[in-house]
């Protein structure tokens, strides 16, 4: 018809904002990005499990502008019972509900945390093995999904979130969880929050990551970095 045409054009922006899609056809999976918060020395946490706050305000609004981003957040019970997050996205002008997932070997998870009160408005979903007789009924009486299954198997959960629809999943628990995922390599993008503060003895943000020589470690390449006030965000990518 006398149009011409290119082809290939924005071809890696466009593979990456199919990323989910593509994973979820080709390897059962969603796309996979790990973020954290931590301090110039990699620290997570004090050494007393006290997180709160690491960051700033603009770097935590930011987050919150990550989490608009993806379909679902993670965490392990560990991070549900330190921290009792709400684990949603707060920012105005912005209405975007990520379905929350809670990693629940025990099926711990308090009928009065933030996230079970909130579930009939906020969807979660929780993954777990074995629990208290009554405990999953009670959780699913006030708006909480239950799926009972081997919650250390990350691949079958991963399937199953990507059966469910969930293209982008968010990672945000604490040193083991992230470490779990890294240890599967079960991740596409890590986003690394760092405030300007020295913790000294503290968690470890990737403290049960292991590799037995150099060689072994993970390499990855940066994507992009944001200054946000005094805090920095680094998104870095597989090589």
């Amino acid at each position: 018809a006398g149009i011409d045409i290119d082809v290939g054009l924005l071809g890696n922006e466009a593979q990456y904002l199919n990323a989910g899609f593509f994973l979820a056809h080709n390897k059962n999976r969603p796309f996979i990005t790990l973020k954290t918060a931590m301090s110039l020395d990699g620290k997570v946490a004090l050494e007393n499990g006290v997180s709160q706050w690491i960051t700033s305000e603009l770097a935590r609004k930011k987050a919150h502008q990550i989490r608009s981003q993806h379909d679902a957040i993670l965490c392990g019970i560990g991070t549900v019972i330190h921290d009792d997050p709400a684990l949603t996205t707060r920012l105005g002008g912005l209405e975007h509900k990520a379905v929350r997932i809670i990693v629940d070997k025990s099926l711990k998870t308090p009928i009065g945390s933030k996230m079970v009160q909130t579930a009939r408005d906020e969807p979660l979903w929780i993954f777990y093995e074995a629990c208290e007789p009554g405990h999953d009924t009670a959780l699913e009486k006030e708006g909480a999904r239950v799926f009972k299954m081997n919650s250390m198997d990350l691949g079958a959960i991963l399937e199953m979130l990507s059966k469910e629809g969930i293209r982008r999943l968010l990672v945000e628990g604490g040193s083991k969880t992230h470490s779990k995922f890294l240890n599967e390599n079960f991740y596409d993008e890590v986003a690394v929050f760092k405030a300007p503060k020295i913790i000294g003895k503290g968690k470890d943000t990737f403290g049960a990551y292991t590799c037995q020589t150099l060689d072994d470690a993970l390499n990855l390449t940066l994507h992009k970095s944001e200054q946000l006030g005094c805090d920095r965000l680094d998104i870095y990518r597989k090589i």
